[in-house]
């Protein structure tokens, strides 16, 4: 029975087998990647026909089959590499790619003199991007391109590469092989590389442009690189290094199209300088609730610009004034007339600061803001603030009173309303950063007089000796009470010199004289020393400008502010005279062909001189200064610490 199953087999498999020769050869002449046929005596030549013939047909698990069969039971014979081949191509077309890998490797390894290596290689790379392992693409691509390959297999390859990287965002190297394929490749295969080249110059840093346009001689890549280098630099706010590069594009490949674009680029260059340099803009509340404040800070910009001038007779400055009157509708309205009159840039206003800065933002004009609003220069890259803020006046009052006077332990008493809490937060968090502690804080309301039990709360665990962590800082004087001892070095008071002509008198009924008191720049008032002077001795307070400073700038300013309006100046008047000063030397500097050149003027990290002391702008356009440090000494303030 068995002999019988045997036969019938047999009488089956020959005549199937004879067939597929013959459909076998007629296919050949159309598909030419198929390899010829061997003669029939080679070892499992018939086996290796039917396993071709399933896989032309599309029944690619029978074709497996057969192909695995043949490897298994002919491991060395003369189609073995092809078979190896084979199976890995229909794993891909399976979509089994991590199945096909082993296959080609095999293939490589047992047979490094094939003609099918190229295939192997390609196939390999391409089964891993089927994966999503763009790693090993990456990593096994460079070292195939480096092997001799067809010119075919070779672009190919590349181009799996390529992408491999584009996958892994590593656009330099990926625009490294599409432009050694560009030097390498001719007609349509050039173009090709050329355009996904292109497509991801925009993505690849400045300084990989810099290297691929030191290492390569061709002139069909340059001038797509030069181009791409003017545009990161139009990016990056550098208008003057974009100009030279396009100039330099249309001047060296005036023919591509490459310089046509920069072309373009340059006439919309030459509109963004059209503006009038030596203009400036200054809006500020010349009527209104703040009218006092803006003709303050005027006077400021016309001293500042009348002794530019003499020093500069050539100078052609022009300042165009705005009156705001503190309205949001005025501050829009003269942000909009100054940059229809072209002003290279805008100093003010005191009021309505966040609405001239969104609107001169919108218009791309540098604004120089004279304001405490917080965040303001989060509004955009246009916008800076030349003002004494609450965080700087909190860090200078922290930072001397710990590294200077060597005390850790602090109290807060301050009004429950928005200037209070804003500077005891502050306060919190400067002393907590200079290694200090808040160990009280005790807040009272605005109709508050009698402030004897407050301040009692702050002196009796001092003279009792209670430890501070037993006492946590509180935002009422209610919960602050059930904390009372505090044993303070120091009593910070943010307060206006009214309510601190009633709080100051009550210091000795609380036995605080030996306490440090600490206050903010409210506290630099002539007012306040006939007051509370006797109570307030010894007191440390920060501010922008000291008109009595030693320094001979400062006097001399103060001089040339008497002779012109036959008062003495004060911060806003300084703060102002700076920074008109500051844009009037900027403005002056022939280079400022843009309005972001200014910018960059703006944000020299070498800063400028003032009467408010040296000064410069962060990159977040906030200034960096520091602050006079003021003693109560008798009847008049002096200097501790000058900026």
């Amino acid at each position: 029975m068995k002999i019988f199953r045997c036969f019938l087999i047999l009488l089956f498999v020959f005549p199937l087998a004879s067939c597929s020769f013959r459909k076998l050869a007629v296919h050949q002449e159309q598909v030419s990647q198929t390899p010829p046929s061997r003669p029939s005596e080679e070892p499992g030549a018939s086996l290796f026909a039917a396993a071709e013939k399933w896989r032309i047909e599309k029944i690619y698990p029978t074709a497996l089959s057969a192909y695995k069969n043949y490897l298994y039971t002919y491991p060395n014979a003369p189609r073995t590499a092809d078979a190896l081949l084979a199976i890995a191509d229909i794993y891909r077309v399976l979509k089994k790619p991590a199945l096909a890998v082993p296959y080609y490797q095999r293939l490589i390894v047992q047979y490094p003199d094939s003609v099918l290596i190229p295939q192997a290689k390609l196939g390999i790379l391409t089964a891993f991007a089927q994966t999503g392992d763009y790693q090993k693409v990456v990593s096994e691509g460079p070292a195939f391109l480096k092997s001799p390959l067809p010119r075919g297999y070779f672009q190919k390859i590349s181009l799996v590469t390529a992408d491999g990287y584009r996958h892994l965002n590593r656009y330099g190297e990926a625009v490294s092989i599409y432009a050694m394929l560009v030097e390498k490749s001719t007609g349509a295969d050039a173009d090709a590389a050329l355009k996904d080249m292109r497509a991801i110059l925009d993505k690849v840093s400045r300084s990989d442009l810099t290297t691929l346009l030191s290492r390569t001689p061709s002139p069909r890549l340059k001038p797509w690189l030069l181009l791409q280098l003017g545009k990161d630099s139009l990016r990056t706010e550098n208008p003057e290094d974009a100009l030279q590069i396009f100039a330099q594009l249309t001047t060296q490949y005036p023919k591509t199209d490459a310089a046509v674009q920069a072309a373009q680029l340059i006439a919309s260059l030459k509109k963004r300088s059209d503006f009038k340099k030596h203009t400036l803009g200054c809006i500020l509340p010349l009527s209104g609730t703040y009218e006092l404040y803006g003709k303050q800070a005027l006077k400021g910009v016309e001293l500042a610009q009348n002794q530019f001038i003499a020093a500069h007779p050539d100078a052609q400055l022009t300042v165009l004034i705005k009156d705001t009157g503190s309205d949001p509708s005025k501050t829009v309205a003269a942000v909009k007339e100054l940059a229809d009159a072209g002003v290279a840039a805008i100093i003010g206003p005191v009021a309505t600061a966040d609405i001239a800065a969104q609107e001169a933002q919108k218009h791309g004009i540098p604004i120089i803001t004279l304001t405490q609003k917080p965040d303001i220069t989060q509004i955009g890259d246009r916008v800076f603030r030349n003002f004494m803020t609450y965080e700087a006046q909190a860090n200078a009052i922290a930072s001397f009173a710990i590294q200077k006077l060597g005390l850790h332990r602090f109290g807060v008493l301050y009004p429950d309303e928005p200037y209070g809490i804003n500077f005891k937060t502050l306060f919190q968090d400067k002393i907590a950063a200079a290694g200090g502690e808040i160990v009280l804080a005790e807040s009272y309301n605005s109709t508050q007089t009698d402030f004897r039990d407050i301040l009692k709360s702050f002196t009796s665990s001092r003279n009792t000796g209670t430890s501070a962590s037993q006492n946590i800082p509180s935002a009422t004087g209610a919960d602050a009470s059930a904390n009372s001892g505090a044993g303070i070095e120091a009593l910070f008071i943010p307060e206006a010199p009214s309510k601190l002509s009633v709080i100051a008198p009550q210091l000795p009924l609380a036995n605080l004289q030996s306490v440090v008191l600490l206050g903010t720049n409210l506290w630099h008032s002539s007012k306040l020393m006939h007051m509370a002077g006797p109570s307030l001795q010894g007191a440390i307070v920060p501010d922008g400008f000291f008109v009595d400073s030693i320094s001979d700038n400062v006097q001399q300013f103060v001089r040339s502010f008497r002779d012109a309006f036959t008062e003495a100046p004060d911060y806003i008047e300084a703060v102002s005279y700076d920074t008109a000063m500051m844009m009037f030397q900027i403005v002056s500097n022939p280079d400022m062909q843009f309005r972001s050149s200014i910018v960059t003027a703006l944000l020299d990290p070498a800063g400028y001189h003032g009467v408010t002391g040296d000064f410069r702008f962060d990159k977040n356009r906030e200034v960096e200064k520091k602050l006079y440090l003021l003693q109560i000494k008798g009847d008049r303030f002096v200097e501790t610490v000058s900026p």
